[in-house]
């Protein structure tokens, strides 16, 4: 699993497509075509075929981790195939990204996430500070 954790203050995705790739996605049902969320934690990750519930915690914690020592009460959770070569099957994708939604349903944070299975456009604005970008695997 590959993880890019940003200090946003702002980010905004809006929905412009259908997925068709990988072959086999199916894209989130019930979804807002427009996700905004301000002074957050963006988090865009990727699931790799040999992800388990190991590295979907692992993820968590670092999540929770890096939004306690920045200080921010929201987390945006946005699923980002770009990152690695080699992605799960869109089954397990979609497993390990309902999986990693469920463990903040009793968080102290606000958590939503970015649309699964959908091309989308992005607009960004991430803080300049040093802690502001970082990238991690498990």
């Amino acid at each position: 699993m590959r993880s890019l954790l940003l200090h946003a203050n702002l980010f905004e995705s809006k929905i412009t497509m259908t997925s068709n790739r990988p072959i086999g996605i199916i894209p989130e049902d019930g979804v807002d075509p427009v996700k905004r969320m301000e002074e957050c934690l963006l988090v865009l990750f990727c699931v790799e075929p040999q992800d388990t519930n190991l590295q979907v915690e692992q993820l968590h914690d670092e999540i929770v981790k890096n939004a306690k020592e920045l200080n921010v009460e929201r987390i945006m959770l946005g699923p980002f195939v770009h990152l690695a070569k080699t992605v799960a099957d869109p089954e397990t994708a979609k497993k390990r990204y309902f999986q990693l939604k469920a463990m903040f349903l009793t968080s102290p944070f606000a958590v939503d996430s970015s649309h699964f299975g959908y091309g989308k456009t992005f607009l960004m604005d991430i803080k300049g500070h040093r802690r502001a970008y970082s990238y991690r695997e498990f």
